[in-house]
């Protein structure tokens, strides 16, 4: 009786004997080049060798992958490869590699093929970057349109990839605790490294490992939703449950001292639907958790935080130019509701509507530094029409669908506690989203991949391994 040779990660048999010298050999070879590089250059070695280990583990397995890929999105500050090739382009491209390498060598495609599953909104997907492709026809710098795309693509291709990737209900919780780490690991940069001041910036605000305060606030909405969710969670052992709850804390800190108004506004949004859909059960104690956490906050804003970040908070100055931003904005979307001046012409093209009947009091975002819409949603109606906008909400109210049928299938499947997760995801994207309203996060990473998830979660509660007594809760 024969007695079949066990599966790698990707689903290939383990290699023989001689394939595993010439491995052995190649990887001697791949180190002596390398140490004969680090004589000349020992950074450029260094950063190729720190790639190369990247690139094996994302090949070596697609969620590992997912994973690094998370972590590469809150840390901008990690080095690229030069010419403008940041981490996260470089992890963006290894992770779609072992993403088609793991669809090329697997047997159960029918039950993992989202584009088979989600025929409409693969073909949704394909038309809004069809139609940003399209606007090259009528936008004023082709350049920028390129550009967009190249950002658009990947942010779209997180949905089969998270879909292929987090095939069960242990990979989905360790892809939130992913999340929530690498959110606080950005704060803790922040804080250790702020960056130096600037004569003429009105607060001394946090940012991230390289990221913009206003972005850090979004993705730490997210977290802490997530974060609160992971701490709900009764199969985690108490202690870890007792260091997600720290993170919401945390995640809530670093949305204050961030001084982002609209993140502000985010938490409270994400905190009141997690009331609304937390169940008659929590729904009291959400109540009071909701309330402390407001009445924290309201204290630390007029007690304790520094003047100048109270007096961001407290004064909104016309939105630090971006109400300025927004009637411009409008202006475009009433001149060009159907096409847009398209895909990131935004900056570009502002400038040809601002000598039109309103006032505007900052034009030097528009004429010597311009800036983008500050609006996510006014960004892409701006460039792509109302067609693109369309096409976008269609993308966000799917993953918003799916993040609700998921909590429900898995409660229908008695795992309460993923259900826990998948609301506090759909609390977290709702938190998120409102705050896409106050920034340009049209091509932000740490969105794009909190939208993807749903659909993953969904598929792993719709399968036949979702019941919490058939996978250990880990």
């Amino acid at each position: 009786m024969s007695v079949a040779r066990p599966r790698t990660a990707l689903g290939g048999r383990r290699p023989r004997a001689g394939s595993v010298l010439r491995w052995e050999l190649g990887l001697l070879g791949l180190a002596a080049l390398l140490g004969l590089l680090a004589v000349p250059k020992p950074q450029l070695a260094i950063e190729a060798a720190v790639g190369l280990a990247f690139l094996g583990l994302v090949l070596w397995d697609l969620s590992v992958g997912l994973y690094l890929f998370t972590f590469a999105a809150f840390l901008e500050v990690l080095p690229g490869l030069g010419g403008g090739v940041s981490f996260a382009k470089v992890a963006g491209l290894a992770l779609v590699v072992s993403w088609l390498a793991t669809l090329s060598v697997r047997r159960d495609l029918r039950a993992n093929d989202f584009f088979r599953i989600h025929p409409l909104i693969t073909g949704t997907m394909v038309l809004f970057l069809s139609w940003v492709t399209m606007s090259a026809l009528w936008a004023e710098v082709v350049s920028a349109v390129q550009a967009d795309l190249l950002r658009y693509a990947p942010n779209l291709l997180l949905f089969p990839i998270a879909f292929t990737a987090l095939r069960t209900r242990r990979a989905a919780i360790v892809f939130a605790g992913v999340f929530v780490t690498a959110a606080l690991i950005s704060s803790a940069y922040g804080f250790v490294f702020p960056p130096p001041p600037v004569v003429g910036v009105e607060a001394d605000r946090l940012g991230g490992a390289g990221v913009d305060p206003n972005f850090l606030a979004l993705a730490l909405v997210g977290a802490a939703a997530l974060s609160a969710g992971l701490a709900s969670m009764r199969s985690l052992d108490r202690g870890v449950r007792a260091l997600w709850a720290v993170g919401v804390v945390i995640c809530g800190y670093g949305v204050l001292h961030s001084g982002s108004r609209g993140g502000l506004i985010a938490l409270v949004v994400a905190g009141l639907v997690g009331v609304v859909i937390s169940g008659p059960g929590r729904r009291v104690l959400m109540i009071t958790l909701a309330a402390c956490a407001i009445g924290i906050g309201f204290f630390y804003v007029t007690e304790l935080a520094p003047a100048d970040l109270r007096a961001r908070i407290t004064h909104s100055d016309g939105g630090s130019g971006r109400t300025d931003l927004w009637t411009i904005g409008m202006r475009i979307a009433h001149a060009k509701p159907l096409t847009g001046v398209g895909a990131g012409n935004f900056t570009t093209s502002s400038i040809h509507y601002l000598l039109e009947p309103g006032t505007i009091t900052r034009s030097d975002f528009i004429v010597d530094t311009p800036k983008v819409a500050h609006n996510t949603y006014l960004q892409v109606l701006t460039e792509l029409g109302i067609p693109g906008l369309i096409l976008l909400l269609t993308l966000i109210l799917f993953s918003l669908r799916c993040g609700v049928r998921a909590w429900r299938a898995f409660e229908r499947a008695g795992d309460a506690d993923m259900g826990i997760l998948c609301r506090a995801l759909v609390a977290g994207l709702a938190g998120m989203l409102t705050a896409a309203f106050f920034v340009s996060a049209h091509v932000n990473k740490p969105l794009w991949l909190l939208l993807a998830i749903p659909p993953a979660l969904l598929a792993i509660a719709e399968s036949r391994s979702a019941p919490a007594h058939d996978e250990d809760h880990g």
